[in-house]
């Protein structure tokens, strides 16, 4: 699962279509559901960046995440054959239970470099592709969003029929992913300080010192 993301990187540049895309965007430290965010789609068989809302409206709240095994056959079915899109990150958030309270920690490439999840979209919203979550992701929860190696961002963007199992097959592997401890204060979706991403002692927290 995933329901919280950063996207710190002004500038972000890469590669898709045989084209370099470079695009401009806010810098967001902790979004969360029903907030604007960047995505990237096909519009005239040109790749362009554009900002929609986090969640697909539903009777039962914004739907943020849709499973890899059945968004072909269920209610993402159209948009998993028609509407795909990227969703630009630079990092992702999961809670654990500790002793004192949930402790929420940031999941990024060991590299540090923006990456992309597997995501799409319809009309002015989008949702971001989950997987069965491994490595240290699955310590914290039993998901986790797709992330698309860079030379797999022209396949998702294609035209070309996938199928769920395929997606997973070639999500990135969870070992190119390091994760630390963050301020609990980016608990609350309306704390959006850049101190959301900056590592902190949990030891220290324990003791009441942040």
């Amino acid at each position: 699962m995933c329901n919280r993301y950063s996207s710190t990187k002004n500038e972000v540049q890469f590669t898709l279509r045989q084209a370099v895309l470079r695009f401009i965007q806010a810098t967001q430290y902790n979004i969360a559901p029903t907030q604007k965010a960047t995505i990237v789609r096909i519009e005239n068989d040109v790749p362009v960046a554009r900002e929609l809302v986090w969640g697909w409206s539903s009777q039962h709240g914004p739907v943020t995440n849709a499973r890899a095994e059945t968004a072909a056959v269920k209610m993402f079915k159209d948009a998993f054959r028609e509407r795909r899109c990227l969703v630009p990150a630079d990092g992702f958030y999961e809670w654990k239970t500790m002793s004192d309270g949930k402790q929420p920690y940031r999941f990024i490439k060991r590299d540090g470099n923006t990456f992309c999840f597997a995501g799409l979209w319809q009309n002015e919203e989008f949702t971001i592709m989950t997987a069965p979550a491994k490595g240290c992701v699955a310590e914290m929860h039993d998901r986790m969003p797709i992330i698309l190696d860079n030379e797999d961002l022209d396949w998702w963007m294609s035209d070309q029929a996938i199928d769920g199992k395929e997606l997973i097959a070639r999500a990135g592997t969870e070992k190119d992913l390091e994760c630390y401890p963050v301020t609990r204060k980016m608990s609350n979706s309306r704390y959006i300080l850049p101190d959301c991403i900056e590592r902190i002692s949990v030891e220290e927290k324990q003791l009441g010192l942040l």
